[in-house]
């Protein structure tokens, strides 16, 4: 129940930057702020764990965050459902079970979903690898078929698609399951917004295993048993998994939220909506038209500090603080191999040293943000 003069600060979706803000909910709730949020899952798994949760280098409960529990510990409300729509004008948000939720400032952190629509077949074959459990489905599945011969389609081969492939032939090896891995990649050459180098590496990884890669490749139906290609050519798969990229809920663009053909939230420098200066955002569903950034995790990380004193600014009229994304951002991707790839800017290395400061980074970053 809110109190008389308490405002309300309603947070739309667990994402990482949520995480950070729900761990200092009981600041918020000193300065007379009620804190709801508003999520489908109790748990919310960090994404970069969701490869090595595939192959069983981490077990569930070490690459999620209790999202029920973090409310709880926080005195902030917790709402299963998700948010349908917004009304900007009257400050009022509709759930998908209907119910309406008024708030005083709303931020969104709902993280993106694999587009499943875009392909004949997706929705009743593939596996979007996005949300992360559905990885963790997956991995139960193929155990559940130890020693069968099974083969293995990834559609995408960017970062999402190169460690899923990678991790599945480490799963592939713990099942005994003898069959095909194939990363299907529409582009010139997977990883083809990275350097290079990059690409070579990651190739070379996959290739060495016995991973097939095929660029060029565009799909045109996923069936039960297989990919179709434009080419005519059936890539034979039993589990298909979809890395294609991320896209956003509806909710920005039918709640007029958007900029032009995005369907992200629109936001300024301040994470902020330009016009309703009370819907704020972070993380992979909002888009900054005048710095447009790469949909990675790092950035919700780096955005979370910069939301969460804006909100608390917003809410007691204080000033906010500009977010300033760095140039160059680290990604070390988990190659399934004892290796990892490391990439910042130009600068692209391969070892095992590399998978050690991974895991230790993400560990810490577990750690930090459950304490």
């Amino acid at each position: 129940m809110t109190n008389k003069g308490q405002k309300i600060l309603v947070l739309a979706g667990g994402g990482h930057a949520h995480v950070y803000i729900l761990a200092r909910a009981l600041e918020l709730q000193k300065a007379g702020v009620r804190v709801i949020l508003v999520s489908p899952e109790e748990y919310q798994y960090y994404s970069g764990m969701g490869p090595g949760l595939l192959s069983g280098i981490y077990q569930p409960a070490q690459t999620r965050f209790d999202l029920r529990s973090l409310s709880e510990r926080g005195c902030a409300d917790f709402i299963k459902g998700a948010v349908k729509a917004v009304n900007p004008e009257e400050k009022s948000l509709t759930l998908e079970d209907g119910s309406g939720l008024s708030y005083d400032i709303v931020s969104f952190n709902v993280g993106g979903r694999v587009e499943i629509g875009k392909i004949s077949g997706a929705r009743e074959f593939a596996r979007p690898v996005k949300p992360i459990s559905n990885l963790f489905k997956a991995r139960n599945e193929i155990l559940a078929l130890a020693r069968k011969k099974l083969n293995f389609a990834v559609v995408g081969g960017g970062p999402a698609g190169v460690e899923v492939a990678g991790n599945l032939w480490r799963l592939s090896k713990e099942g005994g399951n003898e069959g095909s891995i194939t990363v299907i990649e529409g582009g010139e050459r997977i990883l083809g917004a990275f350097p290079q180098k990059a690409s070579e590496y990651a190739r070379s990884s996959l290739e060495k295993r016995g991973i097939r890669i095929v660029t060029g490749g565009r799909v045109k139906e996923i069936g039960k048993s297989g990919v179709s290609l434009e080419t005519g050519e059936v890539v034979p798969a039993d589990f298909t998994f979809l890395a294609t990229g991320v896209s956003v809920p509806p909710i920005f663009k039918n709640s007029g939220l958007s900029a032009g053909s995005s369907e992200g939230l629109e936001i300024d420098d301040f994470l902020r909506h330009p016009k309703y200066h009370e819907i704020f955002g972070g993380g992979d569903c909002v888009t900054n038209p005048g710095h447009p950034l790469p949909k990675v995790g790092v950035y919700a990380v780096r955005q979370a500090p910069v939301l969460y004193r804006n909100l608390f600014a917003a809410l007691t009229g204080g000033e906010l603080t500009r977010f300033r994304p760095q140039k160059k951002y680290l990604l070390i991707l988990n190659l399934g191999d004892g290796t990892g790839l490391f990439v910042r800017g130009n600068l692209v290395a391969r070892g095992e040293w590399a998978l050690w400061l991974k895991n230790r980074l993400d560990t810490s970053f577990m750690a930090k943000h459950r304490a």
